[in-house]
């Protein structure tokens, strides 16, 4: 905690936190907001309005100085209570989201798809929104859609898609090529 000139904080900030031994955190104990995060209050002298940034921005914007344009701070102890400037890191919104815990940062650490097949190389889609899909699973999902729009009637399911080599534009040219050669 002695890293920091703490007296550049205003006394009410100073007695609004108090730090952790286990973590190192300085946990905000003042208001919190419904996300989580500590919010703190001032009063613009010059223009008499009323402010109320994040406790986390304020304390790290006093401590160590203006957050870079177009970044944002990311807890790295994870606790949105937290405002030691040493836990948190100016970073991307993106990298921001895919360091979280939430739906997009699982996702963004994913590897494989939800049937195994790897996301990486030419099995790799991405569409123009930036999703990652499983080209394996396009094909399959394309052909199962084929079959069922062809006989409505028939329940083709998952397993019932032929591997790859099968069905592939290439090897059914050449099949025809053989058939027609013979």
């Amino acid at each position: 905690m002695a890293r920091y000139d703490l007296s550049r904080l205003p006394e009410r900030c100073r007695n609004s936190f108090r730090v952790s031994e286990r973590t190192g955190c300085w946990n905000w104990i003042g208001t919190i907001l419904n996300t989580g995060y500590g919010s703190f209050r001032y009063k613009l002298r010059r223009m008499g309005k009323t402010h109320q940034p994040s406790a986390h921005r304020f304390c790290y914007g006093l401590l160590v100085g203006p957050i870079p344009k177009g970044l944002t701070l990311d807890h790295l102890c994870r606790n949105r209570r937290c405002v030691n400037p040493e836990h948190l890191e100016p970073v991307t919104l993106r990298e921001n989201l895919r360091r979280g815990v939430g739906f997009a940062g699982r996702n963004a650490r994913k590897v494989r798809c939800k049937r195994g097949h790897p996301f990486s190389g030419d099995n790799l889609r991405i569409n123009a929104l930036g999703e990652r899909h499983c080209r394996e699973c396009l094909r399959i999902k394309a052909w199962l859609w084929l079959r069922r729009s062809e006989s409505p009637g028939t329940d083709w399911r998952w397993e019932d898609v032929p591997p790859r080599s099968v069905t592939s534009r290439t090897s059914r040219r050449r099949q025809k090529a053989k058939r027609a050669a013979s």
